[in-house]
């Protein structure tokens, strides 16, 4: 009986062994497979980018790994031109803009690369001769692409002025970065006021504030010049090279 107990447990050991020794045989293979995926789709990059002014157009020349899909847009959302690699370097030609730069995306194999990059100096940017209108102060404008929303901006007087100086008033400008490619400046040199009757007003300066995509930032300007009492009316606008149209606001 002893003897016969004695084998059993003999081969319940044995099962045990050579079940474990599977196991780590599995995990070994597991291991060494996932290790050989961290080479199959290897991170992609884009090299060699050189941007050459043509008359009025823009040619592109990059590099990246072949059939890879690639697109070329503004900041301003307008897809330019888009396609697939067949060769790992090439170049696309008339190109125009509406902003002083450019995003090349390439995707490969589920990976995904962006890079932005600065058209060459003296490439003239087409801008609209149609004006936008102010919107009133408190609302929020929102500074569509061709898809999403890039970025919003609210401009509102400050119900108390804070800095308590003479002959000023002041506003609170909010900017939330939602899709635009590049941090949103908010500098003295991007703001103009003028007041009721068209006069133009100075913005006390500040320091420059970048706001990066998905972060939403609200800074006090000053207006030098006009007290809160005779604020309505107000315009101020802000524009850069790269808006398709100034962003006005009016304290109506």
């Amino acid at each position: 009986m002893l003897l016969k107990n004695n084998r059993y447990l003999w081969f319940i050991l044995s099962v045990s062994i050579i079940g474990v020794s599977a196991l780590a045989l599995l995990w070994s293979i597991s291991s060494k497979g996932t290790d050989s995926n961290k080479f199959d789709r290897p991170t992609i990059t884009i090299k060699k980018v050189e941007l050459v002014k043509h008359n009025n157009s823009i040619a592109v020349t990059f590099a990246t790994s072949p059939k890879s899909k690639y697109t070329i847009s503004d900041l301003n959302d307008n897809q330019l031109s888009s396609g697939i690699l067949t060769t790992k370097e090439t170049t696309v030609s008339e190109l125009k803009p509406s902003s002083s730069m450019l995003a090349i995306r390439v995707k490969h194999n589920n990976n995904i690369q962006t890079k932005v990059v600065s058209v060459p100096i003296g490439y003239h940017i087409m801008k609209s001769a149609i004006s936008r209108k102010p919107i009133p102060m408190g609302e929020e404008f929102k500074y569509n692409g061709k898809s999403h929303v890039l970025f919003s901006m609210t401009i509102s007087p400050q119900k108390q002025n804070k800095n308590n100086i003479p002959n000023t008033t002041a506003f609170n400008i909010t900017v939330k970065n939602d899709h635009y490619l590049v941090p949103v400046v908010l500098d003295t040199k991007y703001l103009t006021v003028s007041d009721s009757e068209g006069n133009s007003l100075k913005v006390k300066p500040f320091s420059k504030i970048s706001i990066p995509a998905k972060r939403k930032k609200t800074i006090a300007i000053t207006i030098e010049g006009i007290p809160a009492s005779s604020a309505n009316g107000l315009v101020i606008t802000y524009n850069t090279v790269e808006l398709d149209l100034p962003i006005s606001f009016i304290n109506s």
